[in-house]
């Protein structure tokens, strides 16, 4: 034992500062009711995103359902044909009322379940086989030297992973696209995507393995969701690009991962969702309630449950992404600054990536804030402001035909770096 081991030390043996932070933020407790306390800083623009990802662009089809409505009512020129149709639109919008009233009401069930899920929110993110699979392959994802052999014993334990890879490549899209073979088998499968494509395709794999679990069930909100997710990982694919930096992929499948908060909180909705439907059914039965019993299988989660919870992504952010083993990747420091978007980091290597990641997110959301007709624009722009989206950024990614682009568009890209 030498002497300086028998000296005591005076030192300072506390956790770094940035770990302490990283904990803290870990161990938010996340509650549905205490939202505005937990989350006071989501802004108005972020709620109008997520009210166009619950249930579109609803503006625009109470517009048209109005117009042709009007339009109806000019065509006929008895006084007794309008006021049957006048009439008709009358018991049509007092049985949507009544609908509306029975959803309310499972509605109140669903957010009572949300309290509960939310102290372990984890949970509703995938099975704990599931998550088993995630961790091991999410581990090795981003190491230079993976091999395509190393990485098909690491993803081939998980069997539907596996599949999903197998039955991507043999899409007729993807072999019209890349003139390729079929694959019969795992190894074959990523080698004809390569190790990054591979790797940027397991976010949008896992998406669909979870929307399709639910067999149909907030079929049109999964929709826009994927839609979203891919945006954003081509926006940050191509912000990566422009500025030049090398592994362009490996931004691009953070700005993937950065997602994941969201991912967990619509696989929470679509389980208890169904939940709520089943207990109201079960009730509804109980009371013998024909009109109930029918509308309540139409249920889905409101636009304000969706919205409220939606606003406690950005918070649940580290703690999602703690959850999964990033060896390779810089997940979570980079993420970690993301979920506090009004600070603006060091100017680092890996806060540039940060900025390229809130870049990419922010303009995936203005692509869908911009499809509602809006009152007051400064919201937006105060919202683009908050995660740092500069002009030329904004010019570039607007500049882009994102209608045009798909995975295969993005696995492209992969292909010629």
């Amino acid at each position: 034992m030498s002497f300086l081991q028998d000296l005591p030390f005076e030192g300072d043996l506390s956790t770094p500062l940035g770990e302490l932070e990283l904990k803290r933020k870990l161990h938010v407790r996340l509650s549905y009711k205490q939202r505005d306390q937990i989350a006071p800083f989501c802004m108005s623009a972020e709620k109008i995103f997520y009210q166009v990802l619950a249930e579109g662009n609803a503006q625009e089809r109470l517009h048209e359902e109005q117009r042709r409505f009007e339009e109806e009512l000019n065509r006929v020129l008895l006084e007794v044909e309008k006021d049957a149709l006048i009439k008709r639109q009358f018991a049509k919008d007092s049985i949507r009322d009544k609908k509306q009233a029975v959803f309310k009401s499972v509605d109140l069930l669903l957010e009572k379940q949300l309290e509960n899920a939310l102290t372990q929110p984890l949970k509703y993110f995938c099975s704990s086989q599931d998550m088993g699979h995630l961790k091991r392959i999410f581990s090795v994802v981003g190491d230079d030297r993976m091999s395509v052999t190393g990485l098909t014993s690491v993803i081939e334990p998980c069997r539907w992973l596996s599949s999903a890879i197998i039955k991507f490549v043999n899409e007729a899209g993807f072999r019209a696209t890349f003139k390729t073979p079929e694959a019969n088998d795992l190894k074959k499968a990523i080698n004809l995507l390569n190790v990054e494509g591979t790797c940027l395709l397991l976010p949008e794999l896992l998406t669909q393995y979870l929307a399709q679990s639910h067999k149909g069930y907030m079929h049109s909100q999964w929709q826009r969701f994927m839609r979203y997710q891919q945006t954003v990982n081509m926006c940050a694919y191509l912000l990566a690009r422009k500025s030049k930096r090398t592994g362009a992929y490996k931004v691009a499948l953070l700005a993937s991962v950065s997602t994941f908060s969201e991912l967990m909180f619509m696989n929470m909705l679509a389980v208890l969702g169904k939940e709520a439907l089943t207990a109201s059914m079960q009730i509804a039965n109980q009371r013998q309630s024909d009109f109930r019993s029918q509308t309540i299988g139409e249920y889905l989660p409101s636009t304000d449950v969706f919205i409220n919870l939606m606003q406690l992504a950005n918070i649940a952010l580290p703690k999602t992404i703690d959850a999964f083993n990033f060896s390779h990747l810089p997940a979570a420091l980079i993420l970690d600054v993301f979920s506090e978007a009004e600070t603006d980091p060091k100017n680092t290597s890996d806060a540039a990536c940060t900025a390229i990641i809130m870049r990419a997110k922010a303009f995936a959301q203005y692509r869908y804030i911009s499809t509602v007709k809006l009152d007051n624009n400064e919201h937006v722009v105060d919202f683009l402001k908050k995660y740092r989206m500069d002009n030329s950024s904004l010019q570039f990614l607007r500049a882009q035909d994102f209608r045009a682009m798909s995975v295969y568009t993005l696995l492209g890209w992969c292909r010629r770096n």
